[in-house]
Order: structure tokens, then C-alpha cells, then sequence
């Protein structure tokens, strides 16, 4: 089984209703290695151009962001774009080795690979997230004059 369009559509849909049923998918597609890397590579190039356009959608304000803590974050290092896509791409290869260690420390037998495959179209899911939240910022009123 290859992936498809069809499948590339509907698999957010099926990541949120059946998790395991969409695993198998991806799983059945025996996506190779070369393909996995590209898949969370492009991802985080996405999350990163994706927040840039979130950026200028919603501009931070030139006095910067106050934290409930009371500590200001600017539109400096905090808000970068290329920042949001190495630390996606680097947060899913982290979160594939913490499982797969802590899943052979506890005895499993999965495949880094596959895991690898798993987190990378997890990723590529979770990119519909933010261009949702671009699509709803775009229809609700600001209730500026």
C-alpha cells in the first residue's frame, strides 16, 4: 500500500477519531527512511512558514507580551519562525528516541524506524492545527474601528 492523496486528506480526520486504525495506515504504507526524513523536515518547514504568516496575521505588540509571571517577552529570539521549525522537527526526533528507549528499557520490541514514521505524520497532521487557527483568526472580528 502506498499513501495517497485521499489518504493524506483524510488522515487528520483519522488521527482524531481513530488513532490506532490510522497508525496501521501509515504503518502499511512502508514509507521508507529517505521518505520519513523528508516528511518531518518538511513539516518543520511548514510549521515555520505557517507561524511567520500567524505573525503577521496577528502582530505582536511593539511593547512586547507580559507572562502571568510578570516577565515581558518581545518580538525578538521568543517569537522567531525558523526558531517554531527546528524546535517541531527536533521535538519529534527527541519524542521518537525517548520512546523507543523507555519501550526497550521496558522490554518492547518496536522498530526506531517505524516510530520515526509514526511522529513524522503526527507532525504533518498537527501542521493542519495552526492553519486552522490562521483560517478562524481571518473570520472572527477584531472589533477594531
Amino acid at each position: 500500500m502506498t499513501i495517497s492523496c485521499a489518504l493524506l486528506w483524510q488522515l487528520p480526520l483519522l488521527t482524531v477519531r481513530d488513532p490506532r486504525q490510522a497508525a496501521q495506515r501509515v504503518l502499511e504504507a512502508d514509507i521508507g527512511r529517505e521518505a520519513t526524513w523528508l516528511i518531518l523536515i518538511l513539516s518543520g518547514i511548514a510549521s515555520a512558514i505557517i507561524m511567520a504568516l500567524v505573525f503577521l496575521v496577528v502582530p505582536i505588540p511593539p511593547e512586547g507580551l507580559t507572562l502571568p509571571d510578570g516577565s515581558q517577552l518581545t518580538d525578538g529570539v521568543e517569537y522567531s519562525a525558523i526558531r517554531q521549525g527546528i524546535t517541531s522537527v527536533l521535538a519529534a526526533l527527541l519524542i521518537a528516541v525517548g520512546i523507543t528507549f523507555i519501550g526497550r528499557l521496558l522490554g518492547g520490541k518496536g522498530d526506531f524506524n517505524r516510530l520515526l514514521t509514526l511522529v513524522a505524520i503526527l507532525e504533518m497532521v498537527m501542521v493542519v492545527v495552526p492553519v486552522l487557527m490562521l483560517v478562524l483568526v481571518g473570520l472572527v472580528p477584531t472589533g477594531r474601528c
